[in-house]
């Protein structure tokens, strides 16, 4: 044998045995990973066991800490029940000479229906006269489907002033295919039942067969609102003039661009600004510098700036102190003092008291509110309230001068509410122009509803006289 030979023959071997052994390491790691793997199945079954036994005591814990809890309030509460000295049941209901409620007889009726039988529902035998007559009244709906009227304009040429001229409908806004009840109809669903353009569409497709589409109709309400902007500035102007006014702000957006909304209330109107500022130039600039009624408004110091009469809302105040009320002793008297004093004012007011009393009234009053905010306290919100009190000392009782003032600004909040719910669902406007649409609108449904005013017939009933001024048009 060659040396070369031999050579291969030691490396064949040598290579057998590590084969061996790599073989037998691998027979030894089989089995090592099947012990493994049934001891894994076995600690599984054991956590998920435990785990169910920890749960179960968990629940008894709790529900032994619950029976203990109640059994120690059983054991605080004295339950005292008050004999019944007249020997008589208390009667379910409203007391006597109370006014009943109950829907009210319809002042009309289109339809008699008489309900007569000639055989007994129970046992078929036949039926002589009736011997009583009752009325029941049912108010329906009658389904409706689209009105569709074609418009033949005639134009013709006026030699005076040199061009062609025609007359224009007063059923429909200027080149627009959607009548006036329909455009009054969706912007009160849009402004006043808080409803996406979308939902809008489907409830005139569904409920009168009209089909159109959600940009259709926010092009008519927008020209609705640009035919009203004579009448927005009208209302503002009527703002300007009133005796008394509630203020109140809330955010708004314009394309995910933080804006505020302002809101200017009286008893019979409304106005709203949506503005990029949240400074006191938006109230002085809706309002004027020569503003010479009372602002009703919480403690934000925009409306400092303003040099007219205001009152502060006492709501807000008590309000403010009620978070922190129950810290300790001296927050919970403190509290107390200013909520008495808001109630007893509330119902001396209530009263309609001369002003002979009021002014006495006032002079008590001013001496608890003084006694209040004078007092040595050692808590900082305590403190810090006191201090609000002081600044604002001589706007907190105005509503006892002036009779249409009110001590909380209530209307305001009411007011503002509705833009709170609508931005949660449209989350503001896409547009400038959006927001111009939607403050105009606002302003008017807002000011019909506020009067006692029908928005969709009034509404429209005001459009077809500024776009049907002088014009005589012929049915047929």
């Amino acid at each position: 044998m060659t040396v070369r030979e031999i050579k291969l023959k030691r490396e064949n071997r040598n290579l057998h045995k590590e084969n061996e052994i790599l073989t037998e390491e691998i027979t030894f790691y089989k089995e090592r990973y099947e012990v493994l793997t049934e001891e894994n199945t076995f600690y599984k079954e054991r956590y998920e066991t435990l785990t169910a036994e920890n749960i179960h005591l968990w629940i008894e814990n709790q529900t032994l800490k619950y029976g203990a809890e109640l059994k120690g309030k059983k054991s605080e509460k004295k339950v005292t029940i008050k004999p019944n000295t007249s020997g008589k049941k208390k009667k379910r209901g409203r007391k006597k000479g109370s006014k009943g409620t109950s829907r009210r007889i319809p002042d009309h009726v289109d339809e008699v229906v008489d309900m007569i039988l000639f055989f007994c529902p129970d046992c078929g035998e036949p039926l002589g006269e009736s011997f009583e007559t009752t009325k029941r009244y049912i108010e329906e709906i009658i389904p409706s489907k689209p009105h569709v009227t074609q418009v033949n304009t005639h134009r013709y040429y006026c030699t005076c002033c040199k061009k062609p001229v025609s007359a224009q409908s007063e059923d429909a806004l200027p080149k627009c295919r959607l009548g006036l009840n329909v455009t009054f109809l969706a912007a009160y669903m849009k402004y006043e039942l808080h409803l996406p353009l979308e939902k809008i569409r489907k409830n005139l497709e569904l409920c009168f067969g009209l089909k159109t589409t959600a940009t259709t109709i926010y092009r008519h309400i927008k020209l609705l609102s640009e035919h009203y902007k004579e009448e927005y500035d009208k209302i503002r102007e009527y703002i300007r003039e009133s005796e008394a006014l509630n203020v109140d702000e809330t955010g708004w957006r314009i394309k995910g661009i933080n804006h505020w909304l302002w809101a200017f209330t009286r008893k019979d109107a409304a106005f709203f600004k949506i503005d990029r500022r949240r400074s006191g130039d938006v109230p002085i600039g809706v309002l004027g510098k020569d503003f010479k009624g009372v602002i009703t408004a919480d403690f934000y110091s925009a409306y400092n700036r303003l040099l007219c009469r205001q009152q502060k809302c006492w709501v807000h105040l008590v309000r403010a102190v009620k978070k922190f009320a129950h810290h300790n002793e001296e927050t919970k008297k403190f509290y107390k003092a200013l909520k008495r004093l808001m109630k007893d004012m509330a119902l001396f007011i209530e009263t309609n008291p001369p002003q002979k009393k009021i002014a006495k009234a006032k002079k008590r009053y001013q001496r608890r509110l003084n006694r209040i905010m004078n007092k040595p306290y050692t808590d900082p919100d305590c403190i810090r309230i006191a201090k609000r009190i002081k600044k604002h000392k001589d706007s907190l009782l105005t509503f006892l001068d002036v009779p249409s003032v009110e001590y909380h600004n209530n209307a305001a909040e009411r007011i503002i509410r509705a833009f709170v719910v609508m931005r949660k669902i449209s989350a503001g406007n896409d547009s400038r122009q959006g927001a111009d649409t939607h403050e105009i609108m606002m302003t008017v449904i807002v000011t019909h509803i506020l009067r006692g005013e029908n928005f969709l017939k009034e509404g429209a009933n005001l459009i077809r006289q500024h776009i049907g001024r002088g014009i005589a048009i012929k049915r047929r």
